[in-house]
């Protein structure tokens, strides 16, 4: 720990507005183990021009600065995974030992095999195999000094000598993903570096301190969304590339770290014991407390306060730290008292100061550094026996398997079951019709899921409705049960499930658009039955044709049949003074972009006289429809 306030001597004189110079990284005492650092590897200070602490790094900054590290270091390689709303790069680094980077994708698909053939890996295996742990930073952009540590611990990686940095290398691959939401930290950082002065104020009323925490803070990604509860929905850049990059290498712990309220001290898990998913096995959590006990080590010797098992519940799979819980590895939750600007007054604390909170943080991301050594072994078995007894898990659950229904509500179905696909849940096609709670389910219109398959745990919590708790406050939300989230029908098969399991679907498309009756002649009438629907509406609109809702269901006669379309259908009429002249053709092309785009079902008709209800042309049950327009 030495080594930790040797680092922060020089930038916690500068954050209380001394005239100090910030003491370099490599003239820091070294900690035990550690026999200084590589001059060939680029300083955080020395490449951005600011001491770690000084002032908040930009997000372009520290891709820079990874990508410099990455350029001088065998150790590391860095990958983007994607890009965010406003393009920013979403970027993670690989490090570990130049030998293990020499078979990195031998001992990738070696620990794949943990999860995909649990069966085939014997603990003597496990004796030279590394364990991966992915590090994940400031994922709130405004809970900042997560990402300035994730800096500090890339070159402490990449530039350490000696044992204790060795035995790192060696047994582990770390993934480090700094900045997991650049868009909501660019505007935090930005707010406060344009409204600080030369000398930091604590004041919590200062301007840099509380104007920016008005809405939207800097907690969200663009769309104002929270990315840290987007583990399961994956609806954003940021929660979508962070689960492709999970599942390529399925860590064994994945570190989620945070900042709370000013008034705290540091927390870290395990969280309030009556709080814990049902679904996480006990294991977890003693694994959990082992690791506890090397963060307790670290934060002892710095003379540190912090707590466990209070505040933070460890129950909903939408966030970081418990998501991993449930899918087979140890999720560890991170909160550091923030300081939120260069410093803040705080009753607890007298001034709490940003580089102590990034020493914190980097302390943290040693210790369980130094913990998944220790207990390397013991989480790769953890991970292999996860996946050993999920068959036995879900023979003992009460549903054999679901059948969801594709021909009621069938885009939300289909985005329903892509979501599932995206956290390796294998979808089934149904191979005959079944007759479930009064309701048929016909073949080629729904979709199975088995319940034995390696995600059981996480099948369960996304499938099973809950209502009964062992303790009913929530940091978080209690229930999130899909298919009521989506509005899809869905049965369970509780016995002999086998017989109505079809071939496995392939990566699933949006399907279903269709017209009815081809071209017409006199109109479109657009069925407000469709996810999209709202969607293909607007790009008309945009387009510039006329549209009318009709406001009573009507029958209208397709290709010699009677077909009835609810409330709501939206009429695009063929020829319309809007249209110009000689416009039908672009109207048709429309409604065929529409129905190829957005999935929707549109019918054609020829007559304005109806079978039954208004007429299409009607006055009183009809309403010209303006496209919405954003103020």
């Amino acid at each position: 720990m030495r080594l930790l306030l040797g680092l922060f001597a020089g930038a916690l004189v500068a954050a209380a507005g001394a005239a100090a110079a910030p003491l370099p990284f490599s003239e820091s005492v070294p900690l035990d183990g550690v026999r200084g650092y590589s001059g060939a590897i680029p300083e955080p200070g020395a490449f951005l021009r600011h001491e770690i602490g000084e002032r908040h790094t930009e997000p372009d900054q520290i891709v820079a600065y990874f990508e410099a590290v990455a350029a001088e270091s065998q150790r590391v390689e860095v990958r983007e995974q994607g890009r965010s709303y406003q393009n920013r790069p979403l970027i993670h680094a690989i490090v570990t030992s130049e030998a293990n980077h020499d078979e990195l994708e031998r001992l990738r698909r070696a620990n794949l095999r943990l999860s995909d053939a649990p069966e085939r890996v014997d603990t003597e295996a496990l004796e030279t195999q590394p364990a991966v742990v992915y590090a994940g930073y400031s994922v709130h952009g405004d809970e900042a000094s997560g990402a300035e540590a994730a800096m500090l611990l890339l070159y402490h990686l990449a530039a350490g000598r000696g044992p204790a940095v060795n035995r790192v290398l060696d047994n582990l691959i770390v993934i480090i993903e700094p900045c997991m939401n650049p868009d909501g930290r660019s505007r935090f950082t930005t707010w406060v570096n344009q409204n600080r002065g030369a000398t930091p104020v604590a004041d919590p009323d200062t301007r840099e301190l509380r104007v920016q925490q008005q809405w939207p803070t800097g907690r969200l990604n663009h769309y104002w969304f929270d990315p840290n509860r987007d583990w399961i929905t994956t609806l954003h850049p940021e929660g979508r590339t962070r689960l492709e990059l999970l599942n390529h290498w399925r860590p064994q712990v994945i570190c989620d770290f945070h900042e709370m309220g000013s008034e705290s001290s540091y927390f870290f898990q395990p969280g309030v014991p009556e709080r814990v998913n049902p679904l996480t096995p006990d294991r977890n959590q003693t694994l959990t407390r082992e690791i506890a006990r090397f963060h307790a080590d670290i934060f002892n010797e710095a003379g540190e306060l912090y707590y466990t098992e209070e505040t933070f519940d460890d129950y909903f799979p939408g966030k970081g730290s418990t998501y991993p819980d449930i899918t087979g590895g140890v999720g560890i939750l991170y909160e550091q008292a923030s300081s939120r600007g260069l410093q803040r007054e705080a009753d607890s604390h007298g001034v709490i100061a940003y580089p102590r909170t990034i020493r914190n943080q980097l302390a943290a991301s040693l210790s369980t550094l130094q913990a998944s050594v220790a207990l390397r072994t013991e989480l790769l078995s953890y991970q292999r026996d996860f996946f050993a007894e999920a068959p036995a898990f879900a023979k003992q659950h009460d549903v054999e398997a679901y059948v969801v229904c594709l021909s009621q509500g069938r885009t939300r179905a289909e985005a329903m079951l892509r979501m599932f696909q995206r956290h390796r849940i294998e979808c089934h096609a149904l191979a005959k019709d079944a007759f479930i709670g009064g309701k048929v389910f016909r073949q080629g219109e729904a979709a199975v899921i088995l319940m034995d398959q390696p995600q059981a745990r996480l099948i369960a919590s996304l499938m099973d409705p809950l209502t009964e708790f062992e303790d009913d406050r929530f940091y978080d939300v209690s229930t999130w049960t899909k298919p009521l989230a989506f509005g899809v029908r869905v049965g369970t098969l509780d016995k002999n499930a086998a017989e109505y399991v079809g071939g496995e679907l392939g990566s699933i498309e949006y399907s279903g658009g269709e017209l009815l009756g081809g071209r017409a002649e006199f109109a479109y009438l657009l069925a407000w039955d469709r996810y999209f629907a709202p969607r293909a509406l607007y790009k008309l609109q945009d387009a510039g044709l006329h549209t009318r809702v009709l406001r009573r269901p009507v029958s209208i006669e397709v290709d010699g049949k009677t077909v009835e379309l609810g409330r709501g259908a939206v009429l695009v009429p063929v020829w319309h003074p809007a249209h110009g002249d000689d416009a039908a053709d672009r109207v048709h092309a429309l409604v065929r972009q529409v129905i190829d785009e957005d999935h929707v079902r549109v019918y054609a008709a020829d007559d304005g006289l109806t079978v039954s209800g208004p007429d299409l042309g009607t006055r009183v049950e009809g309403a010209v429809l303006e496209k919405p327009e954003i103020a």
